[in-house]
């Protein structure tokens, strides 16, 4: 799963984050996958990147129409960032 569209409805929905046990990891409010690997997710929420960082991500609920994204894994890293510059500084 490399990238999905753009939602234009979520622009206002609320953006939550919830992590239980560094293992289970819900998002709510994502607009678009940006990129994703075992190791890595990166999302765009309605004015920031979301970057997640861990070992055997996988995203195991994905519901577009409403903007939720859940993934199972070993979360290390979570980090918000302006889009565009976020992601060059992580790919240096």
């Amino acid at each position: 799963m490399e990238k999905s569209s753009t939602n234009p409805e979520l622009s206002k929905s609320t953006e939550n984050l919830t992590l239980t046990n560094r293992k289970n990891l819900k998002l709510e409010g994502i607009n678009e996958i940006v990129s994703t690997s075992e190791t890595f997710l990166s999302v765009k929420l309605k004015d920031t990147i979301l970057c997640i960082s861990g070992q055997n991500i996988s995203i195991t609920k994905l519901d577009v129409n409403t903007g939720i994204l859940e993934a199972d894994g070993i979360f290390e890293s979570i980090k918000y960032g302006k889009q565009g510059n976020f992601l060059k500084r992580i790919f240096k």
